[in-house]
């Protein structure tokens, strides 16, 4: 009887974990813990949450407008080229000569973002054209020297490229020759005519490039002046076009 008493208790205590009460997980309780608030700075680094991307600042997006300073100082030159005949006079119609160049100083002040006004300083130079009349060359050729008040106008002062309307008015110091030629032979100086005479132009320009202190710019313009000495009436007119280089201060 003793045997199996033992025999029993050591059945009991060797029994495996199936002999374990029942107590299933899903229906156990859940205790609560309390969250306790812990302030950032006691956080360690590796498990702080990454700051939030601060949105970019509003200025990034916006296009600042081109800084203009108020003076223009500006060189150019280029190519003159006449247009029409200066003398018609019954038969006779003469130009003021061939294709040739031109230089211009100009300084301006910008009163707003839209209009400039100033004064300029330039002159040009004909090279000499031949004309045949009833067997004769006729061989023209001239030079002027010019300063007027002129300005330019913004088409569309706020965008990056800009374009303007370049415009004068002022006078004229021309002088043009006329010779006649037999032979290749100069036989009489038909004229020399020197006057004083007013003028003006107009064209349409581009800014090429700008800078806070600096810019390039590419001017056409049409000019015209109006001469009249001794009973002699001449209609000047020439195109030019000219690169023009300029510090702004």
């Amino acid at each position: 009887m003793k045997k199996v008493l033992w025999a029993v208790c050591l059945a009991v205590l060797a029994a495996p974990s199936w002999a374990e009460p029942y107590a299933p997980s899903q229906y156990a309780p859940v205790q609560y813990v309390p969250v306790q608030y812990v302030p950032a700075q006691y956080v360690p680094a590796q498990y702080a949450p990454a700051p939030a991307a601060s949105a970019p600042a509003a200025a990034e997006y916006e296009t600042a407008p081109a800084v203009r300073k108020r003076n223009l100082f500006s060189l150019g030159a280029g190519l003159v080229i006449p247009t029409g005949n200066v003398i018609e006079e019954g038969d006779l119609s003469l130009k003021a000569g061939g294709p040739g160049g031109g230089i211009e100083l100009q300084y301006l002040n910008f009163l707003n973002e839209r209009f400039a006004l100033g004064v300029e300083f330039g002159g040009t130079v004909l090279t000499e054209e031949t004309e045949n009349y009833y067997g004769y060359e006729i061989k023209t050729k001239s030079q002027t020297l010019h300063g007027m008040i002129s300005g330019r106008l913004y088409v569309n002062p706020n965008n990056k490229n800009l374009v303007y309307v370049p415009f004068g008015v002022g006078f004229v110091q021309g002088e043009l020759d006329w010779d006649i030629y037999t032979g290749g032979v100069k036989r009489l100086v038909l004229n020399d005519f020197s006057d004083t005479a007013p003028a003006g132009y107009i064209g349409l320009g581009v800014e090429l490039e700008r800078t806070e202190e600096s810019l390039i710019s590419l001017e056409a313009r049409y000019h015209m002046a109006w001469f009249r000495k001794s009973g002699i009436s001449a209609t000047y007119s020439y195109v030019s076009i000219m690169l023009k280089a300029g510090g702004l201060f």
